[in-house]
C-alpha cells in the first residue's frame, strides 16, 4: 500500500512492491504503452482516495488513543512511599546481621510507631522532617534514596 509523505513541502509516495506486483505493473505499462513509473502513478492516482481515507481513520484512532491516555494521566496521582524496609534489608545483607526495629528506634530517637509506619509500603499523606533527617543520617543516605515518588492511576490502587 502507498504511504504519502511530505518531504521539503513536496508530496512523495514510497511504495513497497513484490516481484509479482512488479510484473503486473510492467504488464499494465506495456498494455498502456507507458513506462513502469507512469503506470505506478496511474495506480496511485486511482487508489489515492482509499489511501487518504485509511490515513484519516488511523489519525483519528491515534488522536482518540492520545486523548484517553491524557485523560488517564490527569487522573493519576503523585504519591510518596518509604523505601526504609528495602534499605534496612540491604543494610542487613551488607552487615550480615539482623536489624530489629527497636535498634532503629534507639539509633534514631524515633518512636516504634513511627518506625513501623516507615517500614510499611503504604503511601504517605504526610511525614515529619525530623523522621526523614534521623533515618537518612542513620542510613547515611540522602532524602531521594529514602523516599520514592511515584505516579499511580486510581485503578492501580495506592
Amino acid at each position: 500500500m502507498a504511504r504519502p509523505k511530505k518531504a521539503d513541502g513536496i508530496a512523495t509516495t514510497n511504495i513497497r512492491i513484490t516481484v509479482e506486483t512488479h510484473q503486473r505493473v510492467k504488464t499494465l505499462a506495456d498494455m498502456l504503452g507507458v513506462n513502469i513509473s507512469e503506470a505506478l502513478d496511474m495506480l496511485i492516482q486511482k487508489h489515492a482516495p482509499e489511501v487518504e481515507e485509511e490515513l484519516k481513520r488511523r489519525e483519528e484512532r491515534r488522536k482518540a488513543f492520545m486523548q484517553s491516555a491524557e485523560a488517564a494521566d490527569e487522573k493519576a496521582a503523585t504519591i510518596i512511599r518509604s523505601r526504609l524496609r528495602e534499605l534496612v534489608l540491604q543494610k542487613e545483607v551488607a552487615e550480615n546481621r539482623r536489624i530489629m526495629q527497636t535498634e532503629i528506634c534507639e539509633a534514631t530517637g524515633l518512636n516504634p510507631n513511627t518506625i513501623s509506619r516507615w517500614m510499611s509500603p503504604v503511601a504517605f499523606e504526610r511525614f515529619e522532617v525530623k523522621a526523614v533527617e534521623a533515618l537518612c543520617q542513620w542510613l547515611n543516605i540522602g532524602v531521594g534514596e529514602l523516599l520514592a515518588v511515584e505516579r499511580v492511576r486510581p485503578e492501580d490502587g495506592v
